[in-house]
């Protein structure tokens, strides 16, 4: 989708996580870490590693991978400060 809507050929992929030290985090963020990196070596994205939420605003990344509640609470928080309500 990046590819198609910004032109953009390798998007930079990060995955959300509390902090970018590879010990910090919950098991299925370390397993989701390994997946992607495996992924970045066999498939060629362009996996960065862990992005924390302040990275997200500053564009660290063009993709933040997450997993449902984290990403809907980030997503909301954003909202929150950027809508006109």
């Amino acid at each position: 989708m990046k590819i198609i809507l910004f032109q953009i050929n390798s998007p930079s992929i990060g995955l959300l996580n509390v902090g970018v030290e590879d010990n910090k985090g919950r098991e299925e963020i370390k397993l989701a870490s390994d997946k992607l990196k495996e992924f970045s070596r066999n498939i060629n994205i362009n996996y960065q590693g862990y992005v924390e939420g302040n990275d997200i605003s500053v564009g660290k990344t063009n993709v933040v991978v997450t997993d449902g509640f984290t990403g809907n609470t980030a997503l909301k928080t954003c909202l929150l400060y950027t809508s006109d309500a």
